[in-house]
């Protein structure tokens, strides 16, 4: 019943998301070393760092040879996001004390970077569906565009405006599922 588990395990691509919680945790110590607190304007870029790594996990480079197997794209898609959003998880539960999510900045809880990891899934399964080849990096760039999109633009309004996948996570979590899920059908 669960044989897929260890195939798919090694076909995940751990390699981003373990290097930005190494990266995290080296820009952490070092900080700390310096006396340095960390910066708060990071916490949504780690968030959505961690988010990207859920679609960069998603890439699928043998989507043509495995088209004729019985395991359809959708279930292929399905087993590594099974394996990959709960260490993406727990990735956010090890660094969210390091980033000190204490000082109230919204995108620094866990809601908000499942809001950016449903983001960057639904843009991979709507690119799949015509550019497959292209879908796993247009999937990593939408969750780091959001997150240093409103952190770092210089217009208030515009910049409040991409912010609301951390002021309201749920619904845009909700509504990045359901583009996943009908994008996914497509396939």
């Amino acid at each position: 019943m669960f044989e897929w588990v260890s195939a798919t395990t090694r076909l995940v691509q751990w390699g981003l998301l373990a290097g930005v919680v190494a990266a995290t945790l080296a820009t952490s110590a070092a900080l700390s070393v310096a006396g340095v607190a960390f910066p708060t304007l990071l916490a949504p870029v780690v968030a959505a760092s961690i988010a990207a790594a859920a679609p960069a996990c998603l890439d699928d480079p043998a989507h043509g040879l495995l088209a004729a197997v019985p395991t359809s794209a959708r279930w292929r898609t399905a087993h590594r996001l099974i394996l990959v959003v709960p260490a993406c998880v727990i990735a956010w539960s090890v660094l969210s004390p390091v980033v000190d999510t204490s000082v109230g900045w919204p995108a620094a809880s866990l809601p908000p970077m499942i809001a950016l990891l449903a983001t960057g899934v639904a843009t991979t399964t709507v690119v799949a569906s015509w550019r497959p080849d292209a879908a796993a990096a247009a999937g990593a760039a939408a969750p780091l565009t959001l997150a240093t999109a409103g952190v770092w633009l210089p217009f208030e309004r515009i910049a409040d405006a991409t912010m609301i996948w951390a002021d309201h996570p749920w619904p845009f979590t909700v509504t990045a599922a359901t583009v996943a899920v009908t994008a996914a059908g497509r396939r």
